[in-house]
């Protein structure tokens, strides 16, 4: 019998459509797949047809018939699972927080400084001389599209390599990164020798091409950004600990920049040389930071610069995704529950490890390397949850865990995906792994391409796996385990099992050891009988009976007198407990009754009557004694 489960349901109710069909069209009854077929595939859940030849009992016939079908059922079940759920008021100020410790404050990041013009990464807009249309662009919100009328063909060369970089990236990793950067700061730290040259704003546009005509789109999905990179750097270099909320800009002017866009970054800690009266775009500067940092700046100086580029406004994909999360208010159910505690920037208390009494199924782990009780139970629990954070100190074991959680997982079908801060923990994990790692993608260098698709190779149409007769190891073993499991159970019912302080071990001793049993005598179906007609009856009952009835005669007599009953309701009428001298009337008058009856059966018709009216008017007093009924 097949244990209910959502996805196991829908895969049974597949199967009896098929069989329906199957039954309905051609007047014929299919199998499709066994029980144990079908919950085999329900553990795996394979991913492709090729999967289901590692399924016992299938073959290539299935795989043409049924395979898609069974696999859009588990699909959808997989696609079912991710469920959004709204962000809680605490999740956001913890991944808010997070967001912002993830932010890249180091000197290579192209937000917080911009040496030169890199052809592959930006573009100085202030070498077209579309002054003009560039400040109508940034200021009408009703211009959409900027014209770039370009004259020399290096320029051309420019955006064209600009042009395919931006499209490749997208290609790639699905990634638009593409903003007119204006205007900038520029500023040496000298306590902290970090040089500062950063946009203060981020306009999105695309990069669009018509045969050689350039144009510059807006990208209205997205928002005008400010430098959040240069609030961060600023607040941790002041030691601000809360920065100003971010205003919203929904378009942009003069006003705009000098009365919200300066005064929020002056409150942040970055102090500017004034304002700007009017737009007066300038050249980029390419600096040698050497040369940079010998220029004496007074506070932050505004230049106005104009730079179209990649700029990535998030220092990593987990940081975008944070920043989906928060723009959404949604996130994936798993993560509700685990950062969204009151607690959490609290000093944690002393875990103290405590054994778990409950046994580990062995049998329901997979097993790549030992394990300890702690370890076994943790791939138990996560066979039956779908979120669990595990803590342990350096050389608790936890890579040992990952491996054997890696395997257990693979061996169900499932893809795992393993990410590490440190490289040195992936190396680990990979190294225990073994010849198994050779089904591990290891990703170390993202920049790497070559080594990447060379990996990528290794996985595409791989020989299928397949399952012979007599391949299973393990399929012995846990027969003889699963029989065993049902005599210990077997002996626990016989010996531990009590009713009414009796264990079944003494009923069958007292009753059943050594006795032929006849088919009428069945235990099952004399206590069916009993339980029919004395509804709760126990072991003390049918002890008291042994002893009412110690002999066969004394129990017949008692079915005899039973009859009686049932055949002359007047028996039941006669009191049961007479005296002595009370039998001694009784007897004397049996006497005279059989006299009687002696005569009356001699006596012809008339008679007959004369001798019962003259005995019963004799007698009739004479048994009072008998019934007070």
């Amino acid at each position: 019998m097949l244990k209910r489960n959502e996805l196991l349901e829908n895969l049974i109710n597949l199967r009896r459509e098929i069989r329906t069909n199957h039954l309905e069209k051609y007047n014929e009854k299919i199998i499709v797949i066994t029980d144990q077929g079908l919950e085999e595939i329900f553990k795996k859940r394979p991913l492709q047809k090729s999967d289901f030849l590692a399924i016992s009992g299938l073959d290539n016939n299935f795989l043409e018939d049924y395979a898609n079908l069974f696999l859009k059922v588990i699909n959808q079940h997989r696609l079912k699972q991710n469920k959004e759920v709204k962000v809680s008021k605490t999740a956001y100020k913890v991944l808010n927080n997070y967001k912002d410790r993830l932010t890249n404050i180091s000197k290579s990041n192209s937000n917080l400084y911009l040496g030169r013009i890199h052809k592959i990464k930006s573009f100085d807009l202030t070498s077209l001389s579309e002054e003009n249309n560039m400040v109508d662009f940034l200021t009408n919100t009703k211009s959409k599209q900027l014209n770039l009328n370009i004259e020399q063909d290096f320029l051309t060369n420019h955006l064209t390599t600009l042009y395919r970089n931006i499209n490749k990236e997208y290609r790639e990793n699905g990634s638009y990164n593409l903003y007119i950067a204006y205007p900038y700061l520029g500023s040496y730290l000298r306590k902290e020798k970090f040089a500062i040259k950063a946009p203060l704003l981020y306009f999105p546009v695309k990069l669009e091409r018509k045969r050689k005509q350039f144009y510059i789109v807006k990208d209205l999905d997205k928002d005008i950004l400010f430098n959040r990179d240069l609030v961060l750097t600023a607040a941790k270099f002041n030691k601000i600990n809360k920065i100003e909320e971010m205003p919203q800009i929904d378009n942009f002017n003069l006003d705009i920049l000098n009365n919200v866009v300066i005064p929020f970054y002056n409150k942040n800690g970055i102090t500017t040389n004034g304002s700007i009266k009017a737009f007066d775009f300038k050249p980029f500067k390419n600096d040698l930071k050497e040369d940079f940092i010998k220029t004496k700046y007074k506070n932050y100086e505004l230049e106005q610069y104009l730079v179209l580029g990649r700029f990535q406004v998030h220092s990593s994909m987990v940081q975008k995704d944070i920043d989906t999360i928060l723009d959404n208010h949604k996130y994936n159910e798993l993560l509700e529950g685990l950062i969204d505690q009151d607690s959490v920037y609290e000093e944690g208390e002393q875990l103290i490890y405590k054994p778990l009494n409950k046994k580990v199924n062995e049998f329901n782990i997979n097993y790549i390397n030992d394990l300890n009780d702690a370890q076994e139970h943790v791939i138990e629990v996560l066979n039956n949850e779908k979120k669990l954070v595990v803590w342990g100190p350096p050389g608790t074991g936890k890579s040992q865990t990952i491996t054997s959680l890696i395997a257990d997982s693979v061996l169900k079908g499932e893809n795992v995906l393993v990410i590490s801060e440190k490289k040195v923990a992936l190396d680990v994990i990979y190294s225990r792994l073994g010849s198994t790692s050779k089904y591990a993608m290891f990703i170390d260098d993202a920049e790497n391409k070559p080594n990447f698709y060379n990996k990528l190779n290794n996985f595409i149409d791989p020989n299928p796996p397949f399952r012979t007769i007599n391949n299973d190891v393990y399929k012995n073993e846990r027969e003889i385990t699963n029989l065993i499991e049902k005599l210990d159970e077997s002996l626990k019912l016989l010996y531990k099992e009590v009713s009414s302080n009796v264990s079944v071990n003494n009923l069958f001793d007292r009753y059943l050891k050594t006795r032929e049993i006849k088919e009428e005598l069945l235990p099952k179906r004399i206590f069916k009988m009993f339980n029919t007609h004395f509804k709760n009856f126990n072991y003390k009952d049918l002890i008291a009976l042994e002893k009412k009835f110690k002999k066969d005669n004394e129990l017949k007599e008692y079915l005899d007198y039973h009859l009686n009953l049932v055949n002359n309701n007047l028996l039941a009428k006669l009191e049961s407990k007479i005296t002595r001298s009370s039998k001694i009337e009784f007897e004397q008058f049996n006497e005279r009754f059989l006299v009687f009856y002696h005569k009356y059966r001699n006596a012809n018709i008339f008679k007959r009557r004369s001798l019962a009216r003259d005995f019963i008017n004799i007698e009739s007093n004479k048994l009072d004694f008998l019934s007070d009924k």
